[in-house]
């Protein structure tokens, strides 16, 4: 859905509507004014990451290949621990440090088949690799003030707040997303209208101004226009994130940070498999070997952390 030319911004808030309204009947039965002051802070602050964090993972899937940005979120079990350990005090074992290595070596394959092959240039070079990191930090720095919501109030709580802020930065940032091109273009067209109309005769001008309308117009069309295939898309990712998120929860009340994200990285040969049968992508073969290390690696995270 965001490979046609869908704004990145626009699928993360109507994603993060649907799960508001789904979830906005059982909210009434919470009292929500026996929380403290700090915690709304956390509620705020995890609401900023989720949003901006979101909208980064839909631009990168919208530029890059799910084969190698998939296997990429093994990392996100790498940050966790670190967030954890310096924000929540969550210090982990040497097997799961050891986990963290192969998580690392199997990123070394998958990124290396592709077709830049594997450089820390790479990581600036390709917008998509650069956006699905930044929005692996965000989310992992996220997850830790997701657990401190779980803590204090349960995953159904959390969840419903997770999705109640996403909705409102998210709309917060397709407004300022969809405001910045329209102010632009107007600073742009302003200059031009202004020596170009003393200049120029009335006959030259009213033949410019037709020709240069209908591209405009046939450019904008397709990014307005929502389609039935569009809606249920977009249903379907609504329902799959808010899954996610809603068992994200219950494994935060009961693991550390680092421990449940890593659980994560057990799709990323799923991730390979369908980038290579669904979107024709190639290298499958060193990307499935490098994404089955992550794996095990996420494995002994989970196991002996």
């Amino acid at each position: 859905m965001a490979g046609r030319s869908r704004r990145p911004f626009f699928v993360n808030a109507a994603t993060f509507a649907l799960l508001t309204l789904a979830c906005v009947g059982p909210a009434f039965s919470v009292d929500w004014t026996r929380f403290a002051s700090s915690f709304w802070r956390d509620v705020v602050v995890s609401g900023v990451l989720c949003a901006t964090g979101n909208a980064c993972l839909v631009a990168a899937l919208g530029r890059g290949e799910l084969s190698i940005l998939g296997p990429i979120n093994a990392w996100k079990a790498v940050v966790g621990l670190t967030f954890g350990f310096f924000l929540l005090g969550e210090a982990p074992t040497f097997p799961a440090l050891f986990g963290v290595f192969l998580i690392g070596v199997g990123s070394y394959f998958v990124l290396d088949a592709s077709p830049e092959r594997f450089s820390f240039r790479l990581l600036f070079k390709n917008s998509a690799i650069r956006l699905r990191v930044a929005a692996l930090i965000l989310t992992a720095l996220e997850a830790i003030f997701i657990k401190k919501i779980v803590l204090a109030t349960g995953p159904a709580p959390a969840f419903f707040l997770w999705s109640a802020t996403g909705a409102f930065f998210s709309t917060l940032s397709l407004g300022v997303a969809t405001l910045i091109p329209l102010i632009s273009t107007r600073l742009r067209q302003s200059p031009q209208t202004l020596p170009t109309t003393p200049t120029s005769a009335p006959p030259q001008t009213a033949q410019t101004t037709p020709t240069s309308a209908p591209p405009q117009t046939a450019q904008t069309t397709p990014t307005l226009r929502f389609s039935v295939r569009d809606a249920f898309e977009l249903a379907a990712t609504a329902a799959c994130v808010g899954t996610m998120q809603l068992s994200t929860n219950v494994a935060f009340e009961r693991l550390d940070v680092g421990l449940a994200l890593a659980l994560f990285q057990l799709s990323a040969p799923l991730n390979v498999l369908l980038g290579w049968r669904l979107f024709r992508e190639r290298g499958v073969v060193k990307k499935l070997l490098g994404a089955t290390v992550a794996v095990g690696g996420a494995a002994c995270v989970v196991l002996f952390g």
